[in-house]
């Protein structure tokens, strides 16, 4: 492991830099992390999968709904982003890139026919071109990411507006432990386990 020189300025970045070199490439973000997924989408998350010496080096989750006869790949609820998951390998960014094309590909064919496809894709997608090769749309969404800090510096570096906003839901009772009555209040939750309604 790479030890980081760090100062006080930059804590929060070099936090980050560290946590991606020890992350494993196939969840780069927490939306890709299996718990994530089975609650966002109640263990309905279906993959595509490329493997290489029986190990698997790029993975794509998305979650498949069929509504009148048609398909639909769409995103899961209170999932930000997917996306392709791809160990990358080694060699020189050239290579790295077309393997990274060829990967996309593979999982791309994976994906079921559908009627429409909506995959809002993590940070580390760089490029889409294997999509827009597969006739996919692409558009830029841009997003913010806050750096692993205190949860008093978080606080600290939000705008009032948003202070108050969780003051007043924590106020009418709306924090809790309970993981399932907070989805249900985002909407859309549907379980076994709870009498959540969803919408």
């Amino acid at each position: 492991m790479e030890i980081l020189p760090m100062n006080s300025h930059d804590v929060p970045t070099q936090l980050l830099l560290a946590a991606r070199q020890t992350a494993n490439p196939l969840e780069p973000t927490i939306f890709h992390e299996s718990w994530w997924l089975d609650i966002a989408i109640e263990g309905k998350c279906q993959f595509a999968e490329v493997v290489e010496n029986l190990k698997v080096i790029a993975r794509l989750p998305y979650l498949a709904r069929k509504q009148h006869g048609l398909t639909f790949v769409v995103m899961p609820p209170l999932t930000h982003f997917l996306g392709p998951a791809i160990v990358e390998g080694e060699g020189k960014d050239n290579k790295r890139f077309l393997r990274r094309l060829d990967v996309t590909r593979e999982l791309i064919k994976q994906l079921p026919p559908t009627s429409s496809c909506s995959i809002k894709c993590h940070r580390d997608v760089t490029d889409v071109l294997a999509f827009q090769n597969q006739g996919f749309r692409s558009a830029v969404q841009f997003t913010h990411e806050i750096h692993p800090q205190s949860i008093d510096a978080v606080w600290k570096g939000m705008r009032d507006k948003g202070r108050n906003g969780i003051r007043q839901a924590r106020d009418r009772g709306y924090a809790s432990s309970n993981i399932h009555r907070e989805l249900q209040l985002v909407g859309g939750h549907r379980c076994g386990r709870c009498r959540c309604r969803g919408r």
